[in-house]
């Protein structure tokens, strides 16, 4: 399998540094801020760990990487938040969410991606909406 992350590096040359956690699965604020530079374009964070719970600190995070790169774009993989925490995407400040139809019993290989109005993001996937009745 590759991960959305290895392809864009391999297809468009794209540098993907990933960030170590420590033995909780906590991404460390000061530790992520080492990565930050004026290069960076992205950054993804899981907001809850699936496997062992770990819930990061989603707004802390997006604190200190957007004030060392205000341009940075902050996803969060909320696929195993929703419906369990509270998330506002205002407060926590973040650009791009993610959430898999599957997580909350919906159908498999369907999912929502949240974009800050104010992202202008490309489709990549095309297709017709029909409003004929059959």
């Amino acid at each position: 399998m590759i991960f959305p992350a290895e392809q864009a590096e391999k297809l468009w040359g794209f540098k993907v540094v990933r960030v170590p956690v420590d033995e909780k699965g906590f991404v460390d604020p000061d530790i992520l801020a080492a990565y930050i530079d004026e290069e960076t374009i992205l950054v993804s964070i899981q907001m809850i760990n699936h496997e062992i719970g770990t819930i990061q600190p989603i707004k802390d995070l997006v604190n200190v990487v957007k004030s060392i790169n205000p341009n940075v774009i902050f996803h969060t993989d909320a696929a195993d938040a929703y419906g369990r925490i509270p998330i506002d995407v205002e407060n926590l400040g973040i650009d791009m969410m993610t959430i898999s139809g599957h997580k909350i019993h919906g159908p498999r290989g369907v999912g929502v991606l949240y974009v800050r109005p104010d992202i202008e993001i490309e489709s990549i996937i095309y297709g017709q909406l029909s409003t004929e009745k059959k």
